[in-house]
């Protein structure tokens, strides 16, 4: 008689690569896409779309880290992309 868990283990490949793909891609929207985010969500807020505490309160580690002159410097560059 045959061992059934390499049958398991098989049935259950593709959902743990869905799984990791689905981590992926969760990852990347957060690590890329909440920084590039900023400048849209202050470009809003600057036009009167937005209220100015859900700005602060969502992106309140743009803020805390704006202390440092490069970081700060890059903050100004791109907001002033998107027209503020």
């Amino acid at each position: 008689m045959t061992d059934p868990l390499p049958r398991r283990i098989a049935r259950l490949a593709p959902w743990t690569w869905k799984r990791r793909t689905w981590a992926i891609v969760a990852l990347l929207v957060l690590f890329v896409g909440y920084p590039l985010s900023f400048g849209p969500a202050v470009a809003l807020y600057a036009n009167g779309y937005l209220p100015g505490y859900i700005v602060l309160t969502a992106y309140y580690p743009f803020y805390w880290v704006r202390e440092s002159p490069a970081f700060d410097g890059w903050l100004r560059w791109y907001i002033r992309l998107f027209g503020v």
